[in-house]
């Protein structure tokens, strides 16, 4: 019984080593021969004992690898590699081969990008599998240009922004892939609280701030910047209440004058110039 499950587990090894045409890269071209092989390997690879000899260099080379990875391996370890293994026997010929270009684009990033992008996979690990599933088939149907728009934008992130990308919730995520090139810019642009306050905002709100942004010029939005972040939190905590409590008509009698770049009206309809008369 024991025998036999020995068998079957290093036949599975095999399977393993010999579908590694996505492991590590290999430092040493030379193929070694069957008495070359450390025990280990030997025990791993014991199938191929007879027409080892006979077999490809190339092939040698990454059965040797492989099987001194495996042997270094713990039980967790080789749990999740026959996982992998798994994926890999169910893949069609075309995503096999586009598994190969990636990887081969990965040996061609800089350590600082490749180290990226062990982290941005160690967190889509440790997302929910319906999530995973949910990123994966949107990954599998954007286009060629479309994924490489999207390696470019995250290997450009600052580490603030991949930190705030990480803490987004899924509706967050979901409003901000359905922006415009043009709102995403503008995202860009904000003060962390504006950004904040955008991700945050029910559906009303977002469509006020449109609204807002659409009635006015690039200058007068720029003002508005300057005007926002010279003001003290408690200021913007009362400006927020006071715009939210206006009446359509008087935000829109608001941005009137904003285009005709006159002075914001109280809520009676005066404006402030208008005080102490």
């Amino acid at each position: 019984m024991i025998r036999t499950s020995r068998r079957t587990a290093l036949g599975a090894i095999a399977l393993l080593v010999t579908a590694m045409t996505i492991g590590d890269a290999f430092a040493d071209s030379h193929a070694p021969a069957w008495d070359q092989l450390s025990q280990e390997q030997q025990q791993v690879l014991n199938r191929f004992s007879g027409n080892w000899n006979s077999l490809s260099a190339e092939r040698r080379q990454r059965l040797a690898t492989g099987a001194s990875r495996w042997a270094s391996m713990t039980q967790e370890q080789r749990k999740q590699a026959g996982q992998r293994l798994q994926r890999w026997q169910q893949l069609n010929p075309e995503q096999r081969e586009r598994v190969r270009n990636q990887y081969q684009r990965f040996q061609q990033m800089t350590p600082q990008q490749q180290q990226q992008l062990r982290q941005n996979f160690q967190r889509f690990q440790q997302l929910p599998p319906a999530q995973r599933e949910q990123l994966r088939k949107r990954f599998e149907g954007m286009t060629p240009e479309q994924r490489q728009k999207a390696r470019e934008r995250l290997q450009n992130m600052t580490p603030e922004q991949r930190e705030r990308l990480k803490n987004m919730t899924p509706e967050q995520r979901e409003r901000l892939r359905n922006m415009t090139p043009e709102q995403r810019e503008r995202l860009r642009n904000m003060t962390p609280e504006q950004r904040e306050r955008l991700m945050n905002a029910t559906p009303e709100q977002r469509q006020r701030m449109r609204e807002m942004l659409e009635n006015t010029t690039p200058e007068q939005r720029q003002r508005m910047r300057e005007r926002f972040e010279n003001t003290t939190p408690e200021q913007r905590q009362r400006a927020r209440e006071r715009l939210e409590s206006m009446s359509p008509d008087q935000r829109q009698q608001m941005r009137d004058r904003m285009q005709q770049r006159q002075p914001m009206p109280d809520q009676d309809g005066s404006s402030g110039g208008q005080r102490g008369r």
